[in-house]
């Protein structure tokens, strides 16, 4: 508890120290005078530029870690503290002429001193490395304006349906991040949220539309579970099975893991030429949101009355497949040697692993089993969602300006029957499991919960600005709550995530460093996961682990 005092404490020291040294020297306002960043013209006229943009985010944290979480070869680790990047970018936009645009951004993301770098070394548990960040190509499109109505442009692209979320505005965030239900792909057939595609855009009075078509990237197969195409032999248990272990823990995994039982959905990585479609519409009340680029703003600060209303959905054919049991009797292969009990609890319908003693049966006996009785469906993925903005200034411009800033949103998730995955944003783990650790709970490792799955998610956030005549030179104060309710059909209890932080705006969104509280939520490991999951005993919050995040965050 100490340790956790002492933590708190150097946070807020740090942060009231810069803020005393800083306010002193030099006062802070309110707006932005960077809001267009740095414009090269390339005619008279103006209309033809390059504007140039880059923004640093940093993160100092302190983390209560998950159950069984090894960091660096640590065993057990309780709790924490780093220093990290989270976002680290130079976005470039060029005009040739008023209807042709061309749009890059190249950065680099979550890298913590364990994790997040190139992989050219590895840390003392063989898995990990913190150094040399990956710097990528996050968007390279370009586009062309027929009217205020229609615009059209291709590449890899930030351009989605879905929500509000789906296409957050790294640079003017309300919280001190975005929540991930809206990036509902990120990393899993996405590139951090971009696909390689078309899209559509355009505004019809109040109405604004973006339409995609993308086609998704390609998943590692042993990333997904998929049994390998084994021979004749092995699959009737005739041959043994001595190259799995050389196809990766995935392969091996796949005999007795989750995502192998039945009615477990997971990304299919056999997906070919099934083409993702989005879509997302507002409709604007007051004042008309731009949508010149894909960002969409989390807060104005004042400077724009907006209330809209919007709805989207993303779906791809094919996206998920999970294993069912087969319609026909189930049967045993003449090389497996099944007792009386496996046999009936086999015809009973369980799904082979999960029979008594399925462990310890020769691997190509395990292998012929589960061939023998299992079938492999393909699902579409279906997401839809709908959402709502209000950002409303009160009082005069200048330093008696206020203001309200409100979102809500609700998302029904269909990824197939009873797909759940967990996140963790700059996760320290260094890996699911380390011999020496305790058993795991079901979010598995570092400051991992369930943030994605099959039901339904309503999120919430408010937050309100201070006038900056309340502080003079000291900027403006934004205190903001937020709150998300997620209910996944495969979790025996819903959780409540209630979460609330603190913006001090030096420069607007320019300049700020912002305080966050979170207590995400622990689920209980699965006792006894099986067709129907009857008998699950956990899948139950169990606990909660605090995290507090001190945000830097820059941009011009």
């Amino acid at each position: 508890m100490q340790h956790k005092l002492r933590m708190l404490g150097l946070t807020v020291l740090l942060t009231t120290a810069l803020s005393s040294q800083l306010a002193f020297a030099q006062g802070y306002w309110a707006g932005s005078n960077y809001k267009n960043g740095l414009r090269l013209y390339l005619n008279k006229d103006s209309t033809s530029f390059i504007r140039l943009l880059m923004w640093s985010q940093i993160w100092l944290r302190w983390q209560q870690q998950n159950p069984g979480t090894s960091i660096a070869g640590n065993n057990n680790v309780a709790e924490t503290w780093d220093v990290g990047i989270r976002r680290s970018r130079i976005l470039m936009h060029g005009q040739l002429t008023p209807r042709i645009l061309v749009f890059w951004i190249i950065g680099a993301n979550n890298q913590t001193f364990n994790t997040g770098g190139g992989g050219l070394l590895t840390g003392p548990d063989g898995v990990t490395d913190g150094k040399r960040q990956a710097v990528f190509v996050h968007d390279a499109w370009t586009e062309f304006k027929a009217s205020r109505a229609f615009s059209f442009g291709a590449g890899l692209l930030t351009w989605s349906g879905l929500s509000r979320l789906s296409s957050a505005a790294t640079l003017n965030f309300m919280t001190f991040d975005s929540p991930l239900y809206g990036w509902a792909l990120l990393d899993a057939n996405d590139q951090f949220a971009r696909t390689f595609g078309v899209y559509a855009k355009g505004e019809i009075g109040k109405l604004s539309y973006r339409a995609i078509l993308s086609k998704p990237f390609t998943i590692p197969e042993a990333a997904t579970g998929w049994t390998t195409p084994y021979t004749l032999a092995q699959r009737t248990g005739a041959s043994p099975m001595t190259t799995l272990a050389g196809r990766g823990a995935g392969w091996a995994a796949g005999l007795t893991a989750l995502p192998n039982a039945y009615n477990i959905s997971q990304y299919n990585s056999r997906t070919l030429n099934k083409p993702l479609y989005q879509l997302y519409a507002t409709y604007d009340f007051f004042e008309q949101e731009s949508q010149t680029l894909p960002f969409m703003v989390g807060s104005y600060l004042g400077t724009k009355k907006v209330f809209n209303v919007g709805a989207g959905f993303m779906i791809q054919p094919e996206a998920m497949w999970h294993r069912t049991p087969r319609t026909a009797a189930p049967t045993i292969p003449a090389s497996v040697s099944l007792n009386a009990q496996q046999t009936a609890e086999l015809q009973a319908g369980r799904y082979p692993a999960a029979i008594t003693g399925f462990a310890g049966l020769p691997e190509n006996q395990r292998i012929a089993l589960q061939l023998a009785n299992v079938d492999t469906a393909r699902t579409a993925m279906r997401h839809f969602a709908i959402d709502s903005f209000l950002d409303l200034p009160f009082g005069p411009e200048g330093a008696q300006r206020s203001a309200l800033t409100a979102y809500a949103a609700h998302y029904w998730f269909d990824y197939g029957p009873n797909y759940v995955r967990n996140a963790g944003t700059m996760n320290l783990a260094s890996a699911a499991t380390q011999p020496g650790s305790q058993p795991q709970a079901f979010n598995g490792a570092g400051n991992a919960y369930p943030t994605w799955g099959t039901g339904r998610v309503f999120h919430i956030q408010a937050g309100y600005m201070f006038p900056r005549a309340w502080t003079q030179t000291f900027g403006q104060f934004q205190p903001y709550v937020s709150y998300s309710r997620a209910n996944f059909e495969r979790l025996n209890q819903p959780h409540n995530l209630l979460e609330g932080g603190i913006n001090w705006l030096l420069a607007g969104h320019n300049a700020k460093i912002t305080v966050h509280y979170r207590p995400r939520p622990i689920y209980s490991a699965a006792t006894n996961e099986v067709p129907g999951q009857e008998g699950l005993g956990g899948m139950r919050v169990a606990d909660r682990k605090s995290e507090v995040i001190t945000q830097f965050f820059i941009f011009f």
